[in-house]
């Protein structure tokens, strides 16, 4: 019997998630005045230093997918539901 081992999937990192915004013409600054939140709080949930649903939910889509594949650790379930 072959035992198959299931790794759990890693949240993509910061690097990974500003690079990919920035291709997309996207900085942190420019999605924290979309969303009416201060720079830094966009640069700490980016960086997993703090969890918001809303700029994840806004992160994941602007790179066109659903916070539970940048963040399967933190949204395992799905999309988070929106809000503060």
């Amino acid at each position: 019997m072959c035992s198959v081992s299931k790794r759990k999937a890693k949240n993509w990192s910061p690097q990974r998630i500003t690079r990919a915004l920035h291709e997309r013409g996207v900085t942190h600054g420019v999605l924290a005045i979309r969303l009416g939140r201060a720079r830094s709080t966009v640069s700490q949930v980016v960086g997993g230093r703090m969890k918001s649903a809303a700029v994840a939910a806004a992160v994941a889509s602007e790179l066109g997918t659903t916070p539970d594949v940048i963040w399967p650790q933190i949204y395992p379930a799905g999309s988070p539901a929106l809000g503060r």
